[in-house]
């Protein structure tokens, strides 16, 4: 994979891990008004389903052509994950 190509992977996933924590939190506003957060509701079912589909669509638009493509998927999904934690974290702590 080119430099190119690298740089966009990760601003992608990056940019695929904050649209989901805040497409969580739309929903929770939209659909709970308020309750408290709970990880087996509506709102996050459909956040987790628009971030799969995000990323499985984008990654696999980016990666189709590469020959060590597996591992970039693991990267990809880290780089997703990693960014969740760092944006509550932040929102946690700071």
């Amino acid at each position: 994979m080119n430099k190119i190509k690298k740089l966009i992977f990760y601003a992608v996933n990056i940019i695929i891990g904050i649209i989901s924590f805040y497409a969580y939190l739309y929903f929770w506003v939209l659909f709970s008004w308020g309750k408290p957060f709970q990880l087996n509701s509506l709102e996050a079912l459909i956040s987790l389903a628009l971030g799969a589909v995000l990323f499985l669509g984008i990654n696999y638009f980016l990666l189709k052509n590469e020959t060590a493509a597996r591992n970039y998927w693991w990267i990809g999904l880290g780089i997703a994950f990693l960014t969740i934690l760092i944006i509550i974290t932040v929102v946690e702590f700071f």
